[in-house]
């Protein structure tokens, strides 16, 4: 099944692109498929978002994020969803689900 996640909290409405120097039409988010083994994959936009999830893998849990897709993408051809709702994916036990990381076709 086809979600959406994000790597710690979510910023407060939209948000902010450093290299930019600006707000992004919404909240930066990236494709994944969760299957029936609770396993999530990623699904990369580009090879340079490869770099971006690397560092935001660093000690920040995953969750799954649902809202309106936007059409706008962002900074790093990540998609953007607005009305943000971030659920915290995890075991049933407590543990964050193994993730794997693929770059888009």
């Amino acid at each position: 099944m086809q979600i959406y996640v994000r790597f710690g909290d979510c910023p407060e409405g939209r948000s902010y692109n450093d290299d930019a120097d600006t707000y992004e039409a919404g909240v930066s988010v990236y494709k994944a498929i969760l299957n029936d083994w609770d396993e999530l994959s990623l699904i990369l936009p580009n090879e340079e978002s490869a770099a971006t999830v690397e560092m935001l893998l660093c000690d920040r849990p995953v969750y799954r994020v649902e809202g309106r897709l936007l059409e706008t993408v962002g900074g790093d051809g990540e998609p953007l969803i607005a009305d943000a709702v971030l659920t915290l994916m995890e075991d049933v036990d407590g543990t964050l689900l193994p993730y794997s990381i693929e770059e888009s076709a």
